[in-house]
């Protein structure tokens, strides 16, 4: 018998793990984060942390980035992070914001690896990315 959606989020957070379905969906629809293959960056040891603590982290399209990002922004899939992958087109300080914005909604602050090192990026800044993060899906004629 399954619990409530409230109830499968509630266990996901006591774990630490995203719950089945999630993570079937995520594994699918996105390829695996290597920190050799994102840009450069000092988040780098907050995914590792925040994987090493049972997280999924994962990588995606812009396409597959937009959808599951609301999801993960809403802290509706704790332990899960999908992250734009390069062909979004962001600089690394860019990178680094929509990490940090995401592995804190996907981590209980009282647990959040490197909350004291990275601050929680303010809405005015994820704003812009996403925009950026749109346009990477439309084609080149309608950016011309």
């Amino acid at each position: 018998m399954q619990g409530t959606p409230r109830q499968d989020r509630q266990a996901t957070a006591e774990s630490g793990r995203p719950a089945v379905v999630p993570r079937v969906l995520a594994l699918a629809s996105t390829c695996p984060w290597q920190r050799e293959r994102t840009p450069d960056t000092l988040i780098g040891e907050v995914l590792s942390a925040f994987r090493r603590g049972g997280g999924l982290v994962r990588l995606a399209s812009p396409r597959n980035f937009l959808i599951w990002y609301s999801c993960i922004a809403q802290g509706d899939v704790p332990g899960l992070v999908v992250l734009p992958n390069t062909d979004c087109g962001l600089t690394a300080p860019e990178w680094d914001a929509i990490a940090c914005h995401l592995v804190a909604a996907a981590t209980p602050a009282e647990t959040e690896p490197g909350a004291d090192t990275f601050p929680r990026p303010q809405p005015e800044e994820i704003g812009p990315i996403l925009a950026k993060i749109r346009n990477a899906l439309a084609g080149s004629w309608v950016r011309e």
